[in-house]
C-alpha cells in the first residue's frame, strides 16, 4: 500500500509562495483537485472516488464513485453544490449533488 500526502502553502504576494505544510496523509492516489467553502480541498483518489480533506488534516471524507476512477471535480451553480466530475474509465462527465457549498470557478472570458 502507498500513501499520498496533501500539502498547503500561504502565499506571501501574488505568485509567491510562503511555507509548505503537510496536511493529510492518505492511502490513495491523487488527481485534480477543487476547493469548497470551508477551505476543505475535495480530490479525485483514484480508484476510491473523491476525498475531501479538512485543512488541519484531521477530517478525510471518503465519496466512492464505484466502478471508475475520478479525475477531477468542479463546482458550479448558484449554491456552489453542483459539482461536475470526470469518471475517466468510461470517458463521462458526471453531475451530482455535493453536500457543502465549493468554490464555483468561472466564467471564463476570453
Amino acid at each position: 500500500m502507498s500513501w499520498t500526502g496533501g500539502a498547503a502553502c500561504g502565499l506571501r504576494t501574488p505568485g509567491r509562495a510562503g511555507t509548505t505544510t503537510s496536511t493529510v496523509a492518505t492511502p490513495f492516489s491523487f488527481d485534480s483537485l477543487a476547493v469548497e467553502e470551508d477551505w476543505r480541498i475535495v480530490i479525485g483518489a483514484l480508484p476510491d472516488g473523491l476525498v475531501a480533506v479538512t485543512p488541519d488534516g484531521k477530517e478525510v471524507d471518503v465519496y466512492p464513485v464505484p466502478g471508475d476512477a475520478v479525475t477531477n471535480i468542479a463546482f458550479g451553480g448558484s449554491d456552489g453544490r453542483r459539482a461536475v466530475i470526470t469518471a475517466s474509465l468510461a470517458g463521462r462527465i458526471v453531475e451530482t449533488s455535493w453536500p457543502r457549498p465549493g468554490h464555483v470557478v468561472g466564467p471564463w472570458r476570453p
